[in-house]
């Protein structure tokens, strides 16, 4: 797959960072921190939940497995945007990275700012979702940390 045509409609939304929408600039931040990777590696985290799940027959539900996919696209999401935010002076002195949206000035560092923090929320709230629906504390209740010390 050839990357310039994608880079060159990325640079056309950026024309001015101050005047693109959220939606153009969710969609530099999609690219830069490499959205579809993620959506590559949610079939892996469904697998993994399942494989799991074989300990605790019964206990994998389609509202549970939501809860994993949303947990690991939120984490995902939350770590390649500080991995950004937090490279870009960086990245914007090695001709390979100098590219990516921050350093070239196609997203303000407040906006993947923002991101970070909904995403550091998205991932709290559905674990959260875990104790409220399925009253699972782990790995905090005694249960757990008793069948983890035993072995």
């Amino acid at each position: 797959m050839n990357p310039e045509p994608l880079q060159a409609r990325l640079n056309d939304l950026a024309a001015s960072s101050t005047e693109q929408s959220f939606g153009a600039r969710l969609a530099i931040l999609a690219a830069d921190i490499k959205i579809s990777h993620t959506v590559f590696a949610l079939p892996w985290a469904i697998l993994s939940a399942v494989l799991a799940g074989k300990w605790f027959p019964g206990t994998l539900t389609i509202p549970r497995i939501g809860l994993i996919l949303i947990c690991m696209a939120a984490a995902r999401t939350f770590a390649m945007a500080c991995n950004r935010l937090l490279d870009a002076s960086l990245d914007s002195k090695n001709p390979r990275t100098a590219s990516r949206a921050i350093p070239a000035g196609r997203l303000p560092k407040s906006y993947v700012r923002g991101v970070i923090a909904i995403t550091a929320i998205f991932f709290m709230v559905s674990c959260a979702g875990f104790l409220i629906l399925y009253k699972n504390e782990w790995p905090l209740d005694r249960e757990s940390t008793r069948l983890n010390s035993s072995h």
